[in-house]
C-alpha cells in the first residue's frame, strides 16, 4: 500500500515537472533563443506561442485580474495612476523647464529637457505623485530644489537650500506630478 502511494506520488511529480519543462520550451523567449521564430514580410512571426496556452497555471493566475484591480475608482483618485514630474535647469543662463502629468520618469525628464533647450541643461529633480520645487536667487547659476508630498514643505525646503548659496530667494517653479 505504501509503495503504490509513493509510486503514484512520484508519477505525479514527474508529470508536473515534464509539463512545466514543455511549457518552458514552448515559451517565446526560448523559441527566440533557439531560432524557431522567423522573419516574414509583416514582421516577426508571433505564431502559436503568443496565445498563452503553454503557460504554467501560476503564470496564468498572476495574469488574472485581481479583485482590487477590477473595482472602479474615480479618475480623481491618487491611486488611479502614477504620474511623474521633472525640473530641468541651465546654470549658465538661469533658464529652466519643467513637465508634469507624464506616465513615466523618462518621458517627464525628456519633456522638461525639451522645454529648456540650453547646452548645459540638466535634470535637477523628478517626482512620482509628489511636488518638486525650484528656488532661484540673485546669483545666476545658484539655486535650491526640493521635493515632498506636500507643496508647502517642498517650497520651504527649496528656499532653505537656495539661501545657503545666494540671497533674495524666490520660488521659480512649483510642480505637482499629477495633472
Amino acid at each position: 500500500m505504501a509503495t503504490s502511494r509513493r509510486v503514484w506520488t512520484l508519477l505525479i511529480v514527474i508529470a508536473v515537472l515534464a509539463a512545466n519543462y514543455l511549457a518552458l520550451l514552448a515559451s517565446p523567449a526560448w523559441a527566440e533563443r533557439r531560432g524557431r521564430r522567423h522573419r516574414h514580410a509583416g514582421g516577426w512571426d508571433k505564431g502559436w506561442h503568443e496565445s498563452g496556452w503553454y503557460d504554467p497555471f501560476w503564470v496564468r493566475l498572476r495574469r488574472a485580474p485581481k479583485y482590487w484591480e477590477s473595482q472602479s475608482q474615480p479618475a480623481t483618485s491618487s491611486y488611479s495612476r502614477e504620474r511623474y514630474a521633472a525640473i530641468a535647469y541651465s546654470p549658465s543662463t538661469g533658464k529652466y523647464g519643467y513637465s508634469h502629468g507624464s506616465s513615466s520618469r523618462c518621458s517627464a525628464e525628456r519633456a522638461a529637457l525639451g522645454h529648456c533647450p540650453e547646452k548645459d541643461v540638466r535634470i535637477l529633480a523628478w517626482t512620482r505623485n509628489a511636488w518638486c520645487v525650484l528656488a532661484l536667487g540673485d546669483s545666476v547659476g545658484e539655486y535650491g530644489w526640493a521635493w515632498a508630498t506636500d507643496s508647502q514643505r517642498a517650497k520651504s525646503r527649496a528656499i532653505e537650500e537656495c539661501r545657503k548659496r545666494t540671497t533674495n530667494c524666490y520660488i521659480a517653479v512649483c510642480v505637482f506630478s499629477g495633472n
